[in-house]
């Protein structure tokens, strides 16, 4: 099954006790409909976690993604968040039409 959601603001907080932070994706209703983990570059992304239902799925990306995704987020709209609970899950954020952010595959894929 595949679900989208519609990106409306976002919220990034970096961690006291180290880490590189989250990234925060909510909808129009401000509801987190996703979060991003950042890990250090040049490590393995582990498989996104979705909910059953795919009201709410992390994605992992690598620290050095973030300024890119940034950009995309301030400046592209409208930003669909795409899941997909096919194993081992897709977690996905796309700009376009809602039939645009579609995912042509569901292989793992975290971007």
């Amino acid at each position: 099954m595949t679900k989208q959601h519609r990106i409306a603001q976002y919220h990034y907080a970096i961690d006291v006790g180290g880490g590189y932070g989250r990234l925060s994706l909510s909808d129009a209703e401000g509801r987190v409909v996703g979060e991003i983990s950042f890990i250090e570059d040049g490590r393995a992304l582990p498989n996104p976690k979705l909910d059953r239902d795919l009201s709410h799925g992390i994605g992992f990306m690598a620290i050095g993604h973030m300024a890119p995704l940034v950009d995309m987020l301030r400046n592209e709209h409208p930003v669909y968040l795409v899941l997909d609970d096919e194993p081992p899950g897709f977690f996905s954020l796309r700009t376009g039409t809602p039939q645009e952010a579609r995912p042509a595959t569901a292989q793992g894929e975290s971007s």
